[in-house]
C-alpha cells in the first residue's frame, strides 16, 4: 500500500522522477529494521519525506521547530537510532535539507527507529 501511495504522488507529478526512485530506496532501508511498512508511522515519514524533498526542490521552506520540542525530541530513547538512520537515508537523498525540515525528519524518525 505504501507503495502505491507512492506511486500516486509520482503519477499526480507530486514529486518528481528523482525522487520517486529515492523514495523507493527508502523503502528498502526501512525494511531492514524492525517495523511494516505497512505501519502508519512509516506511512505518515515517507509521505513528510517526499513533500520535504518536494518543497527544498521548489525552494520553500518550513518555519522552524520551537528549540524546547527539539530539545524534547532529541532527549528521546530513540534519538541516536533515529539520527543513525537519517544519516544513512541522506546517502541517496537528492536534495539538502534545511535545518527545519530536518528537524521534522528527526520527529518523525523517532517513531519509527
Amino acid at each position: 500500500m505504501l507503495r502505491q501511495k507512492i506511486e500516486l504522488l509520482f503519477e499526480a507529478k507530486q514529486i518528481s522522477n528523482e525522487n520517486f526512485i529515492y523514495l523507493q530506496k527508502t523503502l528498502e532501508t526501512i525494511e531492514l529494521i524492525p517495523i511494516s511498512l505497512e505501519d502508519e508511522k512509516v506511512h505518515v515519514l515517507v509521505t513528510h519525506l517526499a513533500m520535504a524533498i518536494a518543497r527544498q526542490e521548489k525552494g520553500e521552506s518550513m518555519q522552524e521547530m520551537d528549540a524546547a520540542i527539539f530539545k524534547d525530541i532529541a532527549a528521546q530513547e530513540a534519538f541516536p537510532r533515529a539520527k543513525k538512520l537519517w544519516e544513512k537515508l541522506q546517502d541517496d537523498i537528492p536534495v539538502a535539507f534545511s535545518e527545519a525540515e530536518t528537524q521534522y525528519m528527526m520527529l518523525h524518525l523517532c517513531q519509527v527507529a
